[in-house]
């Protein structure tokens, strides 16, 4: 990797004032090499990269839901492209997170000026399997010593579902004690939910978990966003690609 680092570095030095033959140059770093090295990393640093993905989240003596004034004090994290070959995204989501000694909390923000062109079915209601086809936020929860995973998908049009694996098999139950509400805005579309502890099957410090999101709007190709720079489109429902949730 370092070598063939050295020879794009050359063409890019011996190019320099020949702008059309620079951009090619600079089309072999973006596409070629760096590609390369993020996906040699995965396999090679994987443990090392993950862990350094952490989501600390502060506490909140909330019960059903945090108030305005609590959110207002929470740093939102962004969420970017889950296509390497796409890192530009039309459509921003955002998120924050604040904990209670019984439940998690999280107001999701996903930004969209062309909400009114949503591709949801209208049909789905909560408990659908097929709500990843639409315009849609996915969570998902992991927690390392119970091997319990949770893959919540919530749509724009406040319907929801839930599968669950304990250690061997997937099940779709939607997470007893969990509260979810979707609802469109003026540019897009946000989601208030709650999550137990209980049904997660954490001991507080093993928690791993990621968000995804599929914009899937009038006739553009479905846009696909993460939160985890690990957890790339075909390999977001692996605990291997999530981050870490610190309680503060």
């Amino acid at each position: 990797m370092n070598y063939i680092d050295s020879i794009i570095k050359r063409m890019e030095k011996e190019t320099a004032d020949t702008p059309v033959f620079n951009k090619r140059a600079k089309m072999l770093r973006k596409y070629l090499f760096d590609i390369m090295k993020a996906e040699r990393s995965e396999v090679m640093d994987k443990e090392d990269a993950r862990a350094k993905i952490k989501l600390t989240v502060p506490a909140t003596a909330a019960v059903t839901f945090p108030t305005a004034a609590e959110w207002a004090k929470v740093e939102p994290q962004k969420l970017i492209s889950a296509v390497r070959m796409k890192p530009e995204l039309k459509a921003q989501t955002t998120f924050k997170a604040l904990a209670s000694k019984d439940k998690i909390f999280f107001l999701i923000d996903a930004k969209d000026k062309d909400i009114k062109l949503s591709r949801t079915k209208k049909a789905h209601r909560n408990g659908n399997s097929d709500i990843w086809m639409d315009n849609c936020v996915e969570i998902f929860f992991f927690a390392n010593n119970s091997k319990r995973y949770w893959h919540i998908l919530i749509n724009d049009n406040n319907a929801w579902s839930s599968q669950y694996k304990g250690r061997v098999l997937m099940r779709w139950q939607l997470m007893r004690g969990a509260t979810v509400r979707s609802f469109k805005t003026a540019d897009g579309f946000r989601i208030e939910a709650a999550f137990p502890f209980n049904q997660l099957k954490t001991n507080g410090n093993d928690l791993r978990f990621n968000i995804t999101r599929e914009r899937n709007v009038g006739k553009e190709p479905t846009e696909y966003s993460t939160w985890s720079s690990l957890g790339m489109l075909g390999n977001w429902h692996s605990p291997d690609n999530y981050g870490d949730i610190v309680l503060k």
